[in-house]
């Protein structure tokens, strides 16, 4: 059986507890420190990183839960 493990969210505001991953180039908030398993993940302007995880938005959430 599978198990909710998390997921992550992009955000292009600063989190509170942000760790910076500078070799991606990358600032992650564990998911450990959600309730709810959620990671935060902002990015640098030149990370690598697809537009479609760049541009991800939660509001299309919505009408797919």
């Amino acid at each position: 059986m599978r198990r909710y493990h998390h997921i992550g969210i992009p955000t292009t505001e600063a989190k509170l507890g942000e760790t910076h991953l500078k070799h991606l180039k990358v600032f992650v908030v564990s998911q450990e420190k959600s309730e709810f398993g959620v990671e935060w993940m902002r990015f640098e302007a030149d990370a690598a990183v697809p537009d479609l995880v760049r541009k991800f938005r939660t509001s299309r959430l919505k009408w797919r839960i």
